[in-house]
Formats: C-alpha cells, sequence, structure tokens
C-alpha cells in the first residue's frame, strides 16, 4: 500500500502486476518517491558494509509505459522509464563511486548505470556472444544459469563453464 502511489498507472488507470510467486506491482523508476525510495535503501544497504547490490530487473525489464499524473513525468513519456533509471543510479554513482551495481540480463542502455549483468539465460544453442564481445571490457557478466528449478544435464556443466571462460564472463551461479 505504501508504494502504490509510486506504481505504474496503465492507461485504463490500472497497477501493471507481474507475478514470481507473488504479485508485485510494476514502479515507475520516473516517480519522485520512487527513486528516494530505491536511493534510501541502496545507501542503508552500502551503510551495512556491502561492495555491491543487485537490482532486480532493471536490465532486463521492457518499459512500461505511465499514464500517471503525480509522478512528475508526462503521460506515457517513452523516455521517462530510463530517464528515471539514469536519475537514480546517477545519485548512487556520486555519492558512492565505488560501489558496484549489479542488475539481471543486460540492457545496453544501462551501461552507464551497471558495472555487472547477470546474464542467467544466456544458455542457448547456437548463440553469438556478440554483447559479450563488444562490452566485456566495460561491464562484467556476473552468471548463468546452470541448473534452475531441478538439476540438469552433467555434461551441460562443462559445456556453460567453458562458455562462461571463453565469453569473459564470471564463472559461476552454479545450483
Amino acid at each position: 500500500t505504501h508504494g502504490k502511489k509510486f506504481a505504474v498507472i496503465s492507461k485504463s488507470s490500472t497497477i501493471p502486476i507481474e507475478l514470481y510467486g507473488s504479485q508485485y506491482a510494476v514502479m515507475c523508476p520516473a516517480a519522485h518517491g520512487w527513486q528516494k525510495w530505491l536511493i534510501d535503501l541502496t545507501s542503508r544497504v552500502k551503510e551495512y558494509g556491502f561492495d555491491a547490490v543487485y537490482h532486480d530487473q532493471v536490465s532486463t525489464g521492457r518499459p512500461i509505459l505511465c499514464y500517471s499524473k503525480t509522478h512528475g513525468h508526462a503521460a506515457a513519456d517513452p523516455h521517462c522509464w530510463v530517464d528515471g533509471y539514469n536519475k537514480i543510479y546517477t545519485v548512487l554513482k556520486n555519492k558512492y563511486p565505488a560501489l558496484c551495481h549489479d542488475s539481471e540480463e543486460n540492457a545496453e542502455v544501462y551501461l552507464k548505470a551497471m558495472d555487472g549483468f547477470v546474464v542467467w539465460r544466456w544458455t542457448f544453442a547456437n548463440q553469438v556472444p556478440l554483447f559479450q564481445s563488444i562490452y566485456s571490457g566495460r561491464v562484467q557478466f556476473t552468471g548463468r544459469c546452470f541448473n534452475h528449478q531441478k538439476p540438469g544435464d552433467k555434461n551441460s556443466f562443462f559445456a556453460k563453464a567453458a562458455m562462461q571462460f571463453i565469453n569473459g564472463e564470471q564463472l559461476g551461479w552454479f545450483m
């Protein structure tokens, strides 16, 4: 209920919901209150002594148009999603220049915000490592799904570890 005022408001005035075992409202990164909440939360984590923070789904979640009249952006502004996150991470990078930020999957538009991408789904056959080839000097690739819900094929473990090694990814995220 506290975050409801920072949630994305759809054209039909409803709040988009995502399901991950439970229901979660999609938050608008351009909402000033949500920006403050994320900056304050990240600051608390840093003050606990951590060197890095994982920001789930920032670089994997698709932008959703927001029609809120209270978030400080124009209705359905296609730029407010990335601009909102850029404001958050500019503040955090200036406040804590040595704090590392990691997010799920990858998105070129968030390269200046993130230091790492948990690319856990890069496990498809015949995948071309183009993104890693271009950006491996700028960002660390920090994970690959070896087994998710249940143990996988034992031989796939070696293939995935070899792909991580060859593609310049951090080895690991073994279940």
